[in-house]
């Protein structure tokens, strides 16, 4: 045993790898949508009469919540075309916070860098983001909004972007730090874009995506 551990033929120094990029998918599907169903709902309740008046529907709160969440990931690939205009955009607080937390991560210790990327379509243009808005600013006294709170860094919260749905499971590479990173990545309907290849990686499991989208929407909807 002695003589292979002194065994030494030169090629012990480890060599550094080019970072793999993990694209992490956001899919509104999974949560997204049901919240702003959701919202849509609540301003009714809070509010009939103006609601009324207003005319903001439950599919122009779905495209405006998707539209943020393309022009987040666009701001941190460096392709955001709006930029200057987003900073006029009431948004839903909960949506905010999700934003804040998405974006570039690196793990130097495991060689890996993080990355948001979303694919769904979207016909839906800043115009019609600013006309939603503008009806949601007549609700700044019944739901939880924001004026110009477009997060400005590109960079992510590592406990964020290192979780994914698998198999019907919230996981992570890691524990993460607090339970509402958890909340945000199942939100988010973070997927992994190569699953197969990558989701060894992800070791520590919590609660499933059912238990978490009852709780987390209940919360964020009906929580004053």
């Amino acid at each position: 045993m002695a003589d292979y551990l002194s065994l030494d033929l030169g090629s012990t120094k480890p060599i550094s790898v080019p970072t793999e990029v993990v694209e992490v998918e956001i899919d509104p599907t999974v949560m997204v949508d049901d919240f702003s169903k959701a919202l849509s709902s609540e301003i009714v309740r809070l509010n009939p009469r103006r609601a009324e008046q207003v005319g903001l529907t439950e599919d122009e709160l779905i495209n405006y919540d998707r539209y943020l969440l393309k022009q987040r990931v666009a701001t941190v690939s460096n392709s955001c075309k709006d930029w200057r205009l987003l900073k006029n955009l009431y948004i839903p607080d909960w949506i905010q916070f999700s934003l804040s937390n998405i974006g570039r991560v690196l793990d130097p210790e495991r060689g890996l860098e993080f990355v948001p990327v979303c694919n769904f379509k979207l016909d839906f243009t800043i115009d019609d983001a600013l006309e939603v808005s503008h009806k949601l600013h007549y609700f700044v006294d019944d739901i939880r909004l924001s004026l110009d709170a477009m997060p400005r860094s590109i960079d992510g919260n590592y406990d964020v972007m290192s979780d994914a749905i698998i198999n019907g499971y919230l996981r992570s590479t890691h524990k993460n730090e607090h339970p509402v990173f958890t909340y945000v990545a199942a939100f988010m309907g973070f997927k992994l874009k190569k699953d197969n290849a990558l989701a060894a990686l992800y070791r520590t499991q919590y609660d499933d995506l059912q238990y978490i989208a009852t709780a987390l929407l209940h919360h964020n909807i009906y929580s004053a």
